[in-house]
């Protein structure tokens, strides 16, 4: 077997170690120092308004490391450290972060503000210690990005849905209207109405299924119908949530919240309507029997009435005659 020239196997070394491949102690020159830092842009708020976002710092390269907090002191109003659990003598492994919390609160209308942090890491055996920049950027405007107003066109300051019979509907409507500066969209889905004891309330938008996009200083009425099934009067809110981007990964939201009211009652029993049978005629009245065979009266002029009534009357004519016949023997024997 042939021997590889020492010539061969040193350059082969020296190369390996050139680009960085040892072994032993120089594998650890091998590894790399490096951080992420996520976006601290807290984009539009509205004027007055405090809002804090999580910014990441991670590992990531190869090496442990430690992060310095120190750079954290520069922040300053119209920004604020919350918190962090930076801690100086910490090990970061690879692919673990640490979290700064930090606060914006927006200016006058109009203010843009920036603050650069800087703060660096370096290997947990001190070396070439690396830094990063945390931008903190933030607009103030009259309103926020993603807004809207919600009233009821007919009231304004709430949905009355009055009072509506069981198995009936009440409509009502309500308008939305972008006073953002993001297009905002509304999906059917996140109509929520409930009483005030969180119960649901049998109030549905026309419609649905739907998602409409509304843009700023754009206006959208939605109709809505409350059909009870049972009986009461009651007080809750109507909740709807408006969204920019994607529904399920919204960018940013609104939520906005309109009170309403109703109540439902039974409808009364109609009265059944008299009828004209053809039947009996039941005793003591004019109307008919259950068996349909004529009925007797107690009145005059009913059958036994009539009959006693005629009887009668014969009786009367054969007295009468029977005294007229008396009179006229009387008056014979006279003359």
């Amino acid at each position: 077997m042939r021997r590889t020239p020492r010539w061969i196997a040193g350059a082969v070394v020296a190369l390996m170690t050139a680009a960085g491949v040892g072994l032993g102690a120089n594998a650890a020159h091998a590894a790399s120092v490096s951080m992420s830092i996520s976006s601290g842009d807290f984009g539009q708020i509205k004027s007055g308004k405090t809002v804090t976002m999580p910014i990441t710092v991670a590992n990531d390269g190869t090496a442990p490391i430690k992060i310095d907090p120190a750079g954290l002191a520069a922040i300053a109003a119209p920004f604020a450290l919350v918190s962090t659990n930076i801690v100086a003598t910490d090990t970061v492994m690879p692919g673990e972060f640490r979290l700064i919390q930090v606060s914006y609160t927006a200016g006058p209308v109009g203010s843009m503000d920036t603050k650069t942090i800087t703060i660096s890491a370096d290997e947990v055996t001190p070396g070439t210690p690396v830094t990063g920049t945390i931008t903190l950027k933030g607009e103030s405007l009259a309103t926020d990005a993603a807004s809207f107003e919600f009233t009821d066109p007919a009231a304004g300051a709430v949905v009355d849905f009055g009072t509506v019979d069981v198995g009936s509907t009440s409509a009502g409507s309500v308008t939305i209207e972008n006073d953002g500066v993001l297009p905002l969209s509304f999906s059917s889905l996140d109509f929520l109405a409930v009483d005030g004891d969180g119960n649901p309330l049998p109030i549905t938008v026309d419609g649905a299924p739907f998602v409409i996009e509304v843009l700023p200083g754009g206006s959208q009425t939605f109709a809505l119908s409350y059909a009870p099934s049972n009986a009461g009067s009651w007080s809750g809110a109507l909740t709807l949530k408006g969204f920019v981007g994607s529904r399920e990964v919204p960018v940013a939201t609104a939520t906005r919240t309109i009170p309403i009211v109703g109540a439902a009652v039974v409808p009364p029993t109609p009265s059944p309507t008299p009828t004209t049978g053809t039947g009996d005629r039941g005793a003591g009245s004019n109307g008919t029997t259950a068996g349909g065979t004529p009925g007797r009266q107690l009145a005059s002029t009913g059958a036994d009435g009539v009959g006693g009534l005629v009887v009668g009357t014969v009786a009367v004519m054969f007295l009468l005659a029977g005294v007229v016949a008396v009179a006229k023997r009387r008056q014979q024997k006279r003359t």
